[in-house]
């Protein structure tokens, strides 16, 4: 009996550690975001604020195959919405790689705000993606 209320404590206590790390969507192989990534909301408030390296954090919301280039919104707002249409900031990533990142993909992008056109775009030298 001593030790079938042992495991029992055990089951419960990985059924609540597993409830947890799935509802605060926390997983052990899942990437972190650095700490010095900004977040898309506040480059898309001010972009030409931003001189020289930065690393921006975000959610696909559109790819551009043709242009070499993706759109981010802001990963608070996606989690708030569910949907990719809901943002209302985003920034425009100019990336090298030959594949762009799927929908719905979180990123780290570490690159250079370059004016382009009316506005600015993110010269992405790396795109990291987190949730594989």
């Amino acid at each position: 009996m001593k030790n079938s209320r042992g495991a029992m404590k055990t089951l419960v206590f990985l059924a609540i550690a597993g409830t947890i790390s799935v509802s605060t969507g926390w997983c052990w192989f899942e990437k972190s975001a650095p700490k010095d990534a900004l977040n898309v909301n506040s480059v898309a408030a001010d972009p030409g604020a931003y001189r020289g390296e930065i690393k921006v954090r975000g959610i696909v919301a559109r790819t551009s195959p043709a242009r070499q280039t993706f759109v981010l919104i802001d990963i608070r707002e996606y989690r708030g919405c569910g949907q990719l249409s809901c943002a209302t900031k985003f920034v425009t990533v100019h990336s090298q790689e030959k594949e762009l990142p799927e929908l719905k993909t979180d990123v780290v992008v570490s690159g250079e705000m370059a004016p382009s056109g009316p506005g600015y775009l993110l010269q992405a030298r790396e795109v990291e993606i987190l949730n594989r």
